[in-house]
């Protein structure tokens, strides 16, 4: 098989063969996410959530739970934006998750832009109360966004690790069968290790990361693909030098995506590249950021007017082909060069594989292959 044929048009090709049933898990690798002025209300996400339906995403990263969203007053819950934003998203087929982040104007214990240390039984009673207000509507709920961003100067983990235990302990209180996350800023695994030991250990049920960084470096042609790969297995050895009864908890990506201004065909391939990764070495879920264009980037599936772009194609095209839940088998060496991820998709074997720089080659199999671009979901038969 012509090696460009796969890998110099697209940059990208999927190979079908075979088949295969998937079981259904708890949750799945497609998510979105979305930026503030896209997500402050049910009529925000109805601009563009039905797109996202559209192409068979399930898993949306969270509605409007902060602090000053749903106790903008001291004492004074809010609880009708955010109700109706959860009964909107259940209605389009997503399962929503949460963040508990915020210092409400009220505070004044506390400075505006650091964690509440200082109040912790204020920071407490909100956990507990919108964790039992969303309970049976929100399962998953990070502690923060990207710690230590959004964090004070001079806060430390230790700091974090005050906040994520009064945030366990309320949570659990309010819904034992919540999960309650930690987190960090990019693939910061040494900070994840220093709140550990500074007491949050023990106390967490799965771990977010944003690895934009990294994922740039592959966007870019670097050949830094490994490591990427090398996340979740350093998170890992991480968590069973530091925390062992933790060591095989979720590892979730909340964030991750990449400007549009690249090229929409390069974020389209970097989308591929990530899930294709994220996926083999075992991460969760991937909350694709973003949906739409708003106040960052921009990176969204849509542009500012709805429009799609590449990338939505191209995750329409992967979750059709993948399913649900695909099941990673393993890699092989496209002649000895290249690497092909393997996985038993919703109805077949898939393999998804790229090459740097549009270098051309052949590729030998031994019985018949559909190759697919993803970013149009054309396919070709091959001899």
């Amino acid at each position: 098989m012509p090696y460009h044929r796969i890998l110099l048009i697209a940059t990208l090709a999927i190979v079908l063969a075979g088949r295969r049933t998937c079981a259904a898990d708890d949750l799945g690798p497609f998510g979105i996410g979305s930026c503030h002025v896209n997500n402050r209300s049910m009529q925000d996400n109805a601009r563009w959530v039905p797109q996202m339906k559209d192409i068979g995403l399930q898993y949306y990263r969270t509605g409007q739970t902060s602090w000053s969203a749903v106790e903008p007053s001291q004492g004074q819950w809010k609880w009708d934006t955010l109700d109706e934003q959860l009964d909107y998203l259940s209605s389009q087929g997503f399962e929503t998750g949460g963040i508990l982040i915020g210092n409400p104007d009220w505070n004044t214990r506390d400075e505006r832009g650091t964690l509440p240390v200082y109040n912790l039984p204020a920071w407490s009673l909100y956990v507990s109360t919108v964790v039992g207000h969303c309970k049976g509507k929100v399962k998953r709920w990070e502690v923060w966004n990207e710690p230590p961003n959004f964090t004070g100067k001079d806060q430390t983990p230790a700091d974090y690790a005050r906040i994520v235990v009064s945030a366990y302990r309320a949570a659990k209180a309010a819904d034992p069968d919540c999960y309650v996350g930690l987190a960090a800023k990019s693939a910061h695994i040494n900070y994840l290790e220093q709140v550990i030991k500074a007491g949050a250990k023990d106390h967490f049920d799965f771990i977010t990361l944003h690895p934009y960084e990294v994922l740039d470096g592959v966007v870019d042609n670097r050949g830094t693909e490994t490591l990427f790969m090398h996340i979740v297995p350093t998170v890992r050895k991480m968590l069973a030098a530091q925390n062992p009864v933790k060591c095989d908890v979720p590892i979730i990506f909340t964030e991750l995506g990449c400007d549009v201004r690249k090229g929409a065909d390069v974020q389209a391939h970097a989308l591929i590249k990530a899930y294709t990764m994220s996926i083999a070495q075992g991460v969760a879920c991937v909350h694709w950021f973003e949906g739409r264009d708003g106040d960052s980037g921009p990176m969204g599936l849509l542009d500012n007017q709805g429009k799609s772009r590449p990338a939505y194609d191209a995750l329409k095209s992967m979750i059709r082909h993948l399913g649900q839940h695909p099941d990673y088998v393993g890699w092989v060496a496209l002649n000895d060069r290249k690497i092909g991820f393997v996985f038993q998709g919703r109805e077949t074997t898939v393999m998804v594989a790229w090459a740097q720089n549009a270098e051309q080659g052949e590729v030998h199999f031994e019985s018949a292959v559909q190759l697919v671009d993803p970013l149009t979901n054309k396919a070709v038969q091959s001899d």
